[in-house]
């Protein structure tokens, strides 16, 4: 990876080598037109590991966060999410942006927040079925939301707004999920245990 960025490794308890590990990277170089932002970096990562990424702006965090998302084609090596390439597999990952990326004064609930989550699996302009909301209920259970599934989401606190894109991410069900900035209240949700997650956060001096 270039210089300034650090893998910081698993908050857990070091989870065993797994034969089908949650993603594969291998030699990675990738970036834009001719400049390396990514060289020769390799990174695997197990069901249940939690991951951070460390540093400075330019550092090349979302270059690798794009690469592993099949939103930038490397220029060598291999990405394997699931056993599956990243565009194939890109179902399975949930993304939590950072709280001003996402449309606060737009007027739903929510739930209907959550559900803007699935949107990729319900299709364009098409109604959830029952099966969309169970998994918009469970992942509102998951993040602590159940009792504010009714609330406008512009009348949330800061908090409870990341727990709505957090909610957002896990409706899908993923089995990959990157967490933008991540707070420390979210590393002790139940929620994120049985998940492998990727967190980036941004070096401070």
């Amino acid at each position: 990876m270039s210089k300034g960025t650090t893998v910081l490794g698993s908050k857990n308890d070091p989870a065993p080598e797994s034969e089908n590990p949650t993603l594969s990277i291998q030699n990675l170089y990738a970036g834009y037109g001719r400049r390396a932002v990514l060289r020769d970096f390799s990174l695997t990562l197990n069901p249940g590991e939690f991951v951070g990424l460390l540093g400075a702006n330019g550092a090349g965090k979302t270059t690798l966060l794009r690469a592993i998302m099949g939103l930038l084609h490397p220029s060598s090596g291999s990405i394997r999410v699931l056993g599956s390439t990243a565009r194939t597999a890109r179902a399975r990952i949930g993304y939590v942006p950072q709280k001003h990326q996402f449309q606060w004064d737009f007027p739903i609930t929510v739930k209907d927040a959550v559900m803007t989550g699935r949107t990729r699996e319900i299709g364009w302009f098409r109604r959830p079925k029952t099966a969309d909301w169970v998994k918009v209920f469970h992942a509102l259970e998951r993040t602590d939301l159940m009792q504010l599934k009714n609330r406008p989401i512009g009348e949330l606190s800061g908090g409870q707004r990341q727990r709505v894109l957090l909610a957002r991410a896990l409706a899908v069900e993923p089995a990959l999920c990157f967490l933008t900035s991540p707070s420390r209240g979210w590393m002790r949700l139940p929620s994120l245990r049985s998940l492998s997650c990727t967190g980036s956060w941004r070096a401070r001096a």
